[in-house]
């Protein structure tokens, strides 16, 4: 990573990151890396938060959004990129609860310090499911 700035390196990663899920998700979205309290946030470009999303699609139509947060630093030495916060989340279009999300603080001082949450009661879940399974190839 060099003599490369913090900003400079955040702004690499969020290329590196846009490459690989454009490289296997359709649609139109941007990440981008955004000052964020003498760090840097990678995320999704958007105005709001709800823009701040990656349309995810089954058979051409858009069910759910995927969202993903990941705040940047340095590590102790200064030298190299350090993911001290990450917030991922699948959402529904059908209403603004995640379907599925993932959590991770660096600075937890209790266990855990990166956890799953799974909303497996709704509808919307079974909306999604169902809607994957009738347009998969047989």
């Amino acid at each position: 990573m060099g003599d490369e700035t913090l900003a400079e390196k955040a702004a690499q990663f969020a290329q590196e990151l846009h490459d690989t899920i454009s490289g296997v998700l359709p649609g139109d979205f941007q990440i981008v890396s955004v000052a964020f309290d003498k760090r840097y946030v990678v995320r999704p470009d958007g105005g709001s938060v709800r823009e701040q999303r990656v349309p995810l699609y089954v058979g051409g139509k858009r069910l759910a959004d995927f969202g993903v947060q990941i705040y940047l630093g340095l590590d102790s030495s200064g030298t190299f990129l350090k993911a001290w916060k990450s917030k991922l989340a699948v959402h529904s279009v059908l209403d603004r609860t995640p379907l599925i999300r993932q959590e991770f603080d660096a600075q937890m001082t209790t266990s855990p310090t990166a956890h799953w949450h799974v909303h497996a009661d709704r509808g919307a879940l079974s909306h999604l499911l169902a809607r994957a399974h009738e347009v998969r190839p047989r």
